[in-house]
């Protein structure tokens, strides 16, 4: 028997926010770097002038890597193939897209159950057993959440691992890129020098200086002001490509952060959700109709109307997930 006054309820901080916001756990700030970060990444030009190639097939090896995550464009774009894509019982392929799918059924699943709490506190006694009946489909409602955090999870975890070996990659493509920038830049400053003081020695020439000498400083002053341009080209436009590749770069210091948080977030819903249902099921089971019948033992037990409310806030932050980021 589970005794009166242990109360089952679902502490909304174990889902929501703790920063008083009421919003999903997952919604911090760290999520939103991360979305930002794999979003960029697709963004990323299919040409990246004075870029190596090791450096460019990192590029394109993390964007492969991120595509696989998943994010908010490329679900749109599954979607309009797909409509059903959120809906369906199978669980989509990308971590992304099946993040969003959890939090859909949990908005669903809250919803349920809330309308189910507050049910408890008008029923009255019966021979039918409606309490009963409520706490099942309370629980199934919250299994029916947790159960499918696990794939999402491993899969999750799974592709972790393959974005965080590109990204690492990335950065060191990045690393070596910006050594040679470093050396175009040097070279620059050299031709530079060498230019002004050619330029100098020849104005310096005079009107009985050898044409052999001449035509010699002049030979040297044009070598010297082609590898200026070149270098001063090459320096330029590995800049420009650079610049854009070091603003991801300088986003993929929340990536691992991002990545344990949603683990995190997706290991609390998972328990959270399975302990509950469980509870509620076991106690079905381990009461008797006459007990469950007892609107003091419904009380002390579940305290309905408290639970209803915790359900009602969870409900309301996935609803405002969906309605702000992702689902139109």
């Amino acid at each position: 028997m589970i005794k009166s006054g242990n109360c089952v309820a679902v502490p909304p901080e174990r889902i929501l926010s703790s920063d008083g916001t009421n919003r999903l756990g997952l919604e911090n700030r760290f999520w939103g770097e991360l979305t930002t970060y794999i979003e960029n990444v697709a963004a990323l030009p299919d040409s990246l002038g004075g870029i190596g190639q090791q450096t460019i097939k990192a590029v394109d090896d993390l964007r492969r890597a991120t595509d696989r995550f998943g994010s908010a464009t490329q679900m749109r774009r599954e979607r309009a193939v797909t409509s059903d894509l959120l809906a369906s019982d199978g669980i989509p392929a990308a971590s992304y897209t099946g993040i969003v799918w959890l939090v859909m059924r949990l908005h669903t699943s809250a919803v349920t159950i809330q309308s189910n709490l507050m049910s408890l506190v008008q029923t009255e006694p019966t021979q039918v057993d409606p309490v009963g009946r409520i706490l099942t489909e309370i629980s199934q409602a919250a299994q029916c959440v947790g159960a499918p955090v696990g794939p999402v999870l491993h899969e999750l975890n799974r592709i972790s691992k393959i974005v965080e070996a590109a990204n690492d990659k990335f950065a060191a493509g990045i690393s070596s890129e910006a050594a040679k920038l470093g050396t175009f830049q040097e070279a620059v400053g050299r031709d530079g020098f060498n230019v002004r003081d050619l330029e100098q020695r020849a104005a310096k020439l005079g009107m009985l200086t050898a044409k052999s000498k001449r035509q010699d400083i002049e030979a040297q002053l044009a070598t010297a002001r082609i590898s200026l341009a070149e270098n001063s080209n090459a320096a330029s436009v590995l800049q420009g490509s650079l610049a854009t590749l070091e603003d991801v770069a300088f986003q993929s210091q929340w990536l691992a952060s991002g990545l344990e948080d949603l683990d995190g977030f997706l290991r609390t819903l998972r328990e959270t959700l399975m302990t509950f249902g469980k509870a509620l099921a076991q106690l079905a089971v381990d009461t008797t109709l006459e007990q469950r019948n007892d609107q003091a033992w419904v009380q002390n037990t579940l305290d309905p109307e408290k639970t209803a409310l915790q359900w009602h806030d969870i409900a309301r932050a996935s609803q405002d997930f969906l309605d702000k980021h992702y689902v139109i």
